[in-house]
């Protein structure tokens, strides 16, 4: 064959070795059908976070032959058993963000970007203000959603209460008493 040619061909390596126990290579060259290819789907995790594997699938090529690499301080990720093996750390930025893992097979000299999808997190009040009457047990109610877990407080804890104190990450109603 061709050098320039050599991604449309695959090697086969193989050891043999004669009578006199001395070693000799042999290398097997077969052309390709078609252009090898990777296929895969985007990831998409939510703001929490995420680890996961994600499958992919290669054309004219072996599944071994991948490894991933990644650019972004919040993805991680590698190939193993023919998976991509990843985690994404929580996102804190109030903003959705995509980054990208790369796999890429040396043999054939080809990349496939998989893009990663991540969700905003969120923490919302249902009120801006709140108002009470001026005696005491006097109470307001507001929602509170959130991705992660939550506490509140207030500025002035003898003259203020609010329960829970605490929320899980979702909806929940707070109540203030005066």
């Amino acid at each position: 064959y061709k050098s320039q040619d050599w991604r449309s061909y695959t090697s086969v390596y193989g050891d043999t070795y004669n009578s006199n126990g001395q070693c000799g290579s042999v290398f097997i060259y077969k052309k390709l059908s078609k252009d090898p290819a990777i296929s895969v789907e985007t990831i998409s995790v939510p703001a929490t976070g995420a680890t996961g594997e994600a499958s992919y699938t290669t054309k004219n090529m072996e599944t071994n032959d991948v490894t991933a690499t990644f650019a972004t301080d919040w993805i991680s990720a590698e190939v193993v058993n023919g998976k991509i093996a990843y985690e994404v750390e929580p996102n804190y930025t109030g903003a959705a963000r995509t980054g990208k893992i790369t796999l890429a097979s040396a043999t054939y000299g080809i990349t496939k970007d998989v893009t990663v999808s991540q969700a905003a997190d969120v923490f919302k009040v249902s009120a801006t203000s709140v108002s009470l009457k001026a005696e005491a047990n006097s109470t307001a109610t507001f929602t509170v959603t959130s991705t992660y877990a939550a506490t509140i407080a207030v500025a002035d804890a003898t003259k203020w209460s609010v329960t829970p104190t605490s929320v899980a990450g979702g909806a929940s109603a707070v109540t203030v008493t005066v």
